[in-house]
């Protein structure tokens, strides 16, 4: 910028703020990384997912005389657990990391994806105590004050989606779920699930037509009924996520843009009355480096 312009480097500040204002589209992407969500909490780290976002985890400030880090995965397949070996406090034998899994063979997979010759460090190498938990989909997994609820998705070889509350503040991650005819009915699990959820990660990967012809029964969902389970559901910011890659992020603002009008005229039509112009539904693209805070929801 300060070549293009020739602005003397004084002018560095001017030029970061500048770019501040600029639309997101314009400075970054929506796409990047695969699946790894950190919920932020007062006691012990804790992620869903442990995609190839993990790799970017910064330890700097954990305790240097250990940290335990709990893993909730949705799955195991690669694109969720494919920064684990990156994963820089897994080599200071300080650390424990539990993973919480519904998945039995989960010991074996991630043991698997760090055999020679697909990775340099095998994974009975690693310093950290490392520890697998088993839960069913349905449980309520405590750690300390935070509750995690866990329910059962549809999805090839069986996901787990999260509910995260702590005190009056509540965070759902469902990533990877095919919401389909059936997320129409009253008696829908989900709309209890995410009910007044302050933030709800929901898969919108596919279009509505992809999610209802070609692509049906892939275990992803989309924008649309992301939408209306949000609205059914009462929650107050949906973030939309997992998204498909090939597309360039002009579709998926478009996708947005579709998503924030449509759930304006769904709240209408099933209440009976213009939302809130108050206390309207926040709905965001997921990114790269987005950081929420379900009190006030202002994304970073």
């Amino acid at each position: 910028m300060e070549r293009a312009t020739h602005l003397p480097p004084s002018n560095r500040e001017g030029i970061d703020a500048w770019l501040q204002t600029l639309p997101l589209e314009l400075t970054h992407t929506f796409k990047g990384h695969t699946p790894c969500v950190e919920i932020q909490q007062p006691a012990e780290k804790v992620f869903c997912d442990a995609g190839s976002g993990l790799q970017n985890y910064d330890a700097t400030n954990d305790s240097a005389e250990g940290t335990h880090y709990h893993f909730f995965l949705s799955h195991l397949h690669w694109d969720h657990i494919q920064g684990f070996p990156f994963f820089q406090p897994a080599y200071a034998a300080r650390n424990r990391i539990t993973f919480h899994t519904a998945h039995r063979e989960a010991p074996t997979v991630f043991k698997q994806q760090m055999a020679a010759p697909s990775f340099p460090v095998n994974f009975s190498e690693l310093k950290a105590r490392i520890a697998f938990s088993f839960f069913e989909p349905g449980d309520t997994i405590r750690l300390g004050a935070l509750s995690v609820q866990t329910i059962l998705q549809p999805h090839p070889n069986k996901s787990c989606g999260f509910r995260f509350d702590l005190g009056d503040q509540s965070i759902v991650y469902a990533s990877d779920c095919a919401h389909g005819k059936e997320a129409h009915e009253d008696t829908y699990p989900f709309l209890n699930f995410f009910d007044h959820a302050d933030i709800l990660i929901l898969d919108a990967q596919f279009s509505l037509t992809e999610a209802n012809t070609s692509k049906s029964g892939w275990g992803h969902s989309n924008a649309i009924i992301a939408a209306e389970l949000a609205t059914r559901a009462e929650v107050k910011h949906l973030v939309l996520f997992h998204h498909d890659r090939k597309l360039d992020d002009t579709v998926l603002i478009e996708r947005l843009a579709q998503a924030r009008a449509y759930q304006q005229v769904y709240a209408r039509a099933l209440r009976g009355m213009a939302p809130d112009p108050n206390e309207p539904m926040q709905i965001s693209l997921a990114f790269d480096g987005l950081v929420l805070d379900p009190s006030s929801r202002k994304n970073q």
